[in-house]
């Protein structure tokens, strides 16, 4: 069936000419065995694909440009050419996405003596026109020649394109051409990268295998030619592409996609630089009693995925090492790209391990397999025990025994405090004291403990020998004495939580700084000079709850101090002092201007986009538009990203960036932030129209997107905002990698 001439159109903007030209009839085929390759290039009579033709479709004359500049190029530097690359999109894409790999490349062989004749949209019946007019001159003596053609004779949903014989041969013939013209050249002919185009038929995965079986030959029998199939670098063994190599087309690569690339054609021409980097020790740190596994490891050359069991018994997460246990790891090796460094030639115990009993490397799995002896026996280091003996409530049976992870708590003996042993039900407004044994897991012991090793929230605790001993305070209606959970502490540049619920009582803040100084409702928290900030809480309990026979205490981690103050069975009062904030460094500012470049962006643009990073894990967004009128529009805040000390190696976290009604005329001063920020929290709803500006697209600049924060090998955030300028989308993606300290 012919395509129409809508449906041609559509396909060669993407995939580029894929019909049949009949206009002429192919060259006769060159005589028999003048050249190795000519056996097995398959018999495909009355091919188009093999008549060589000028561009066709979009982009003629982007096309024809870019060929008119490589024929000058290649012209220039022929003669001393270490390596030439020819093909399509793809190929040309290390001038742009890939532009990091190329650089290293023209590192390694000299910026004058490697060349890229890629052309967009390319067929192989484009490519054989190109070489014919000037693109592989008769002065052109490459050491080494890459080949990557094919994907743009595929076809698609609307077009069956060519066959896998067809493109085979068309590929073939271009090997043979640069044979023909260099006999010297060694031919790196690579696979046709996999695929998943939207526009991709479901055997397309069947089609490309087809070709690279032909293609594979040419590598086995041509002296000249070196096949490399690259395939299960870009799949993963489900046969899905790793989209972490391919742009959102799932056709052409991104940086990481042109890096392996580049790794594999260093490797090819130098043969792959054997790693160095042997000894494990610092990367696999030996299990010792009670601490947490590691899971990942990077040395210079490579990265390492490790898992951990021991016996039959996988470890994961927090998982601690436990005493007396042999532990065994198994580190699946990924080797860094474009560096060139190999694996092929280490013998299986190439790889060492100060604390291991045995190091065996797997060369077909690229596996390091640790066995490492028994940890040593351990003194106990869970302290807290308020989660395995729980605070007396009226009504509730005293637990009798309680098993934790390094030692169980058996028996636990109940009294009512200074008096007889209790064995019901706590009863409302009575003290108990709870004695525990503690029974040591295995392994572990009570050596070297402290009276007051041991705690709890809610109750007083001592040590003596093997028995704890916790004394509660008389039984209340009133159970959940934690403020810890009901509202953050106060952070620099956090905004104050002005109330909070719980299942028990409803809580109102007043903020106050030292002498009284109340922080008001527009204020954030701040360093204010060493100053202890005060959080006076009005509690009003909920349903049953009362403040009846209440002589206890809640609790705040972290703060200086809590004090309570019941009014009446309806009302009570909380005063919580906590330290002061200190001001955190600024370790870090990234910003993108609408010109300039990344590192030193025009001052004077109408659009800046500012992050700024502290020490204490958290970052500032805003968008400043200083070109109108002087405001600034800030794109959400501050972000706590776990706590105050930073992310949590290996968590993930998204947010929104959403839009905040805000202006403020901070110029590009970083000590001077927005008026309003909000702390990790989606303040939620559409970006606000400026004033006089209907249409946000269109008329305006700003940013929009997703900021992810997550850990690879120490504690890095990513910020991946899109920037829309006038006219419409402009299609940046920004992406930002920085360590939070």
């Amino acid at each position: 069936m012919k395509k129409s001439i809508i449906w041609m159109a559509l396909t060669m903007c993407i995939f580029g000419f894929n019909g049949c030209n009949t206009g002429t009839e192919p060259p006769p085929p060159p005589p028999p065995g003048s050249n190795p390759i000519d056996a097995l290039i398959p018999d495909v009579p009355n091919s188009t694909i093999l008549i060589p033709a000028y561009f066709d479709g979009l982009g003629v004359e982007q096309r024809a440009a870019r060929h008119a500049t490589q024929k000058i190029e290649v012209a220039q530097k022929g003669p001393n050419l270490k390596l030439y690359m020819i093909g399509d999109s793809i190929t040309e894409g290390f001038s742009q996405a890939g532009i990091s790999s190329w650089n290293m490349m023209a590192e390694k062989f000299g910026a004058n003596r490697i060349i890229n004749m890629g052309v967009g949209a390319d067929g192989i019946q484009n490519m054989l026109w190109r070489l014919d007019d000037g693109a592989f001159p008769s002065n052109c003596k490459p050491e080494y020649a890459v080949i990557m053609a094919g994907t743009n004779n595929l076809g698609n949903i609307f077009d069956s394109g060519y066959t896998e014989e067809e493109i085979a041969a068309g590929i073939g013939t271009i090997c043979k051409i640069i044979n023909t013209r260099s006999p010297s050249t060694k031919i790196l002919l690579f696979s046709i990268f996999p695929r998943r185009h939207e526009w991709d038929p479901a055997d397309q995965r069947e089609k490309i295998a087809a070709v690279n079986a032909i293609l594979k030959t040419y590598g086995d029998g041509v002296p000249y030619i070196t096949y490399i199939d690259v395939t299960s670098l870009y799949q993963n063994p489900d046969n899905s592409l790793k989209t972490d190599l391919f742009d959102s087309d799932m056709l052409h690569l991104v940086a990481p996609g042109y890096a392996v690339w580049a790794d594999e054609i260093v490797k090819a021409i130098e043969g792959g630089t054997l790693i160095t980097q042997l000894n494990l020790s610092s990367l696999v740190p030996q299990p010792v009693s009670t601490q947490t596994p590691v899971y990942s490891a990077a040395s210079d050359q490579y990265t390492m995925t490790i898992a951990w069991q021991t016996g039959s018994t996988s470890v994961t997460g927090d998982a601690e090492f436990m005493p007396l246990l042999e532990y065994t790891a198994t580190a699946a090796i990924t080797l860094r790209a474009g560096l060139g460094n190999t694996l092929t030639g280490l013998a299986a115990d190439s790889f060492t391990h100060s604390g291991a009993s045995s190091v065996v490397y797997n060369p077909a799995t690229n596996i390091v397999t640790l066995t490492f002896p028994a940890t040593q026996a351990a003194t106990i280091t869970h302290k807290d025990l308020t989660n395995y003996i729980p605070s007396p409530i009226a009504g509730q049976t005293p637990p009798s025994q309680q098993n934790a992870i390094q030692y169980n708590l058996n028996p636990i003996a109940w009294s009512v405090t200074g008096g007889a042993a209790h064995t019901g039900p706590f009863v409302l407004g009575v003290s108990y004291t709870a004695s525990a044994t503690i029974v040591p897991g295995s392994g572990f012991n009570l050596d070297g403990l402290a009276a007051d090793f041991f705690t709890h929230l809610y109750a007083t605790v001592s040590l003596a020998g093997n028995t704890v001993t916790l004394n509660f305070p008389a039984v209340m209606k009133l159970t959940d004495l934690n403020l810890s959970t009901k509202f953050p502490a106060p952070l620099n540049r956090r905004v104050p939580v002005r109330s909070f619920t719980s299942e028990q009582y409803d809580g109102t803040i007043a903020w106050y700084r030292t002498g009284n100084d109340l922080i008001t409702e527009n204020e954030i928290f701040g360093s204010d000079n060493g100053s202890t900030i005060t959080a006076v809480i009005s509690l009003t309990p909920k349903g049953e709850y009362d403040f009846a026979d209440f002589s206890g205490n809640f609790v705040y981690i972290g703060a200086n101090s809590v004090s309570v103050q019941v009014a009446s069975v309806t009302a009570a009062t909380v005063t919580v002092v906590f330290p002061p904030i200190p001001e955190p460094a600024h370790i870090s500012r990234w910003r993108r201007g609408a010109s300039g470049n990344d590192a030193n962006p025009d001052p004077n643009v109408s659009d800046m986009f500012w992050i700024h990073f502290y020490n204490d894990g958290t970052f500032l967004i805003y968008n400043s538009h200083s070109g109108k009128g002087g405001r600034t529009e800030a794109a959400e805040g501050v972000y706590t990203l776990a706590g105050v000390n930073g992310l949590t190696p290996g968590d993930v976290y998204s947010m929104d960036i959403n839009w905040v009604d805000a202006y403020a005329a901070i110029g590009s001063d970083q000590n001077n932030p927005p008026q309003t920020i909000f702390v990790g929290e989606n303040v939620g709803g559409p970006k606000p129209a400026l004033p006089g500006e209907d249409d946000p697209i269109a008329g305006n600049k700003y940013i929009g997107g997703t900021v992810n924060m997550h850990a690879t090998d120490g504690l890095i955030l990513q910020v991946s905002p899109r920037w829309h300028d006038n006219g419409g989308l402009a299609g940046h993606v920004s992406y930002v990698n920085h360590p939070v300290q």
